[in-house]
């Protein structure tokens, strides 16, 4: 395998998250009606040493869903 290819693997693999959050952004904007300005969401814990958050959170009626988007091999949903 070239030293090419190995690092385009790499860089496929550690960009996955990245590209697989701005995909299901954009259908989720998507979803929304076509005369609203586009918002999208999302929940981040203010506390200093948290990293929790939801990568989008949306109404769905008087509901409040979060979305947390994953990407991976496994082909599971949870």
């Amino acid at each position: 395998m070239s030293e090419q290819s190995v690092l385009e693997k790499d860089l496929l693999a550690i960009n996955a998250g990245a590209v697989a959050s701005q995909f299901v952004g954009q259908e989720l904007l998507l979803l929304d009606e076509p005369w609203k300005d586009p918002n999208l969401y999302y929940w981040e814990r203010d506390a200093k040493s948290s990293s929790a958050g939801v990568d989008y959170v949306i109404a769905a009626g008087s509901a409040i869903l979060p979305v947390e988007v994953k990407s991976g091999k496994s082909g599971t949903l949870r």
